[in-house]
């Protein structure tokens, strides 16, 4: 798949964003040493096949793996750096930083240079035809699960407001009002078709 290297001012421009991380404080200084540390910066890497039963290899930015979040890369495009901050994020609320081989000893070997990239972000310009270039990076994932359930609450919503309706006219000072209202617009309507005939046997007499 094709990528390109972030500098570690755009790594912590895309992990600050809300569109991707949304890391703040130490948290983002942490997450720039630990996208160093993992990738080097390199949005499409795949790691070698690692030594666990299933041969599960690390996506990416941040190096999601695909057996244990493969949750994940079923909802983003893991070569989007955006996305690949977004899954980066959720790994961090479950497991922390020790989710990551490189945490915290390969980590601290870019901290510093972490800390000077979160003083000054830079937005990157991801090069023709790669993930994440468009809207600040964030591409649309496509869920067939999550639009069937907008699908079904949408119908729900219309069923619920069908029953309001029918519930409103159940009381008597609803239908009285719907009835003089009815009536008072069909003799607006036989007053204009009046007015209408007089106006043709003026026009014809």
């Amino acid at each position: 798949m094709a990528g390109w290297t972030l500098t570690p001012e755009e790594i912590a421009f895309v992990a600050a964003s809300d569109k991707g991380g949304g890391f703040r404080g130490e948290d983002l200084v942490d997450a720039v040493a630990v996208a160093l540390a993992e990738s080097g910066g390199q949005t499409a890497v795949e790691s070698p096949p690692n030594d666990d039963p299933w041969q599960s290899i690390d996506l990416g930015l941040w190096q999601i793996n695909n057996h244990w979040w493969r949750q994940l890369l079923e909802r983003y495009t893991w070569a989007n750096p955006y996305d690949n901050a977004a899954m980066a994020k959720q790994v961090v609320a479950e497991q922390g930083w020790d989710a990551w081989s490189t945490w915290p000893d390969k980590a601290a070997d870019h901290m510093a240079r972490a800390r000077q990239a979160v003083a000054a972000p830079k937005e990157p310009t991801p090069p023709a035809g790669t993930p994440g270039g468009s809207g600040h990076g964030q591409t649309t994932t496509t869920n067939p699960i999550a639009d069937a359930i907008d699908g079904v609450r949408t119908q729900l919503g219309r069923v619920a407001a069908l029953f309001d309706a029918a519930l409103w006219l159940t009381k008597p000072d609803n239908i009285r009002r719907v009835l003089v209202g009815t009536a008072g617009g069909a003799f607006v309507l036989l007053g204009i078709a009046l007015l209408g005939r007089e106006a043709v046997k003026g026009a014809t007499g």
